[in-house]
């Protein structure tokens, strides 16, 4: 139904009810065993929550998580990279290039998701792009709540750079209820 409906990837927010979301995941996974989950912790978990709570996910065959820890906590995130077998992504810690120069040293993330309208400049986008790559770590291109017009933008800077872009369109409220349904049940 998933993939009828042109949806290949899907983006879950975690982070509030863990027990919850566990369950949600699990009949997400179980109703669409191809389709790509992403999770996104928004910073709401620590170190060692996270390193949990990944670690309990692994089976579900999770894409990534983006930002499970402080974005403060650089030593937190590569703790949790290196502890869990899902692949951590940093979001809110690609505060701009330096940030994105300091995570890559560090080997603190799996992926670098990039919101080049916070990055000030097609230079420090290109710069944090070749960096990455030397360092075999995947860059996803996403908006910051940017235009339609803005977001054309970063769709063709992403294709430009061969990096994935990050879509940000909802699914449809009918669609929603439909999946809801379905993970009640």
């Amino acid at each position: 139904m998933v993939s009828k409906e042109g949806y290949h990837t899907l983006k879950v927010k975690v982070g509030q009810n863990f027990e919850q979301e566990h369950e949600i995941l699990t009949s997400l996974r179980s109703q669409f065993p191809d389709l790509k989950i992403r999770i996104d912790a928004n910073q709401a978990w620590t170190t060692d929550e996270a390193i949990q709570h990944l670690s309990s996910l692994e089976a579900l065959d999770i894409e990534y998580c983006e930002q499970p820890v402080k974005a403060s906590d650089t030593s937190g995130l590569k703790k949790v990279t290196d502890s869990v077998k899902i692949n951590v992504a940093a979001d809110e810690a690609v505060r701009n290039k330096n940030a994105a120069e300091q995570l890559l040293v560090d080997k603190a993330a799996d992926l670098l998701i990039i919101k080049p309208s916070l990055m000030g400049t097609f230079k420090n986008i290109f710069v944090t792009k070749q960096l990455a790559d030397t360092h075999n770590i995947e860059v996803v291109f996403t908006t910051a709540m940017e235009s339609a017009v803005g977001r054309s933008a970063i769709s063709a800077l992403a294709a430009g750079l061969a990096s994935r872009i990050e879509h940000r369109d909802f699914l449809p409220v009918p669609f929603l209820k439909k999946i809801s349904m379905k993970i009640t049940a």
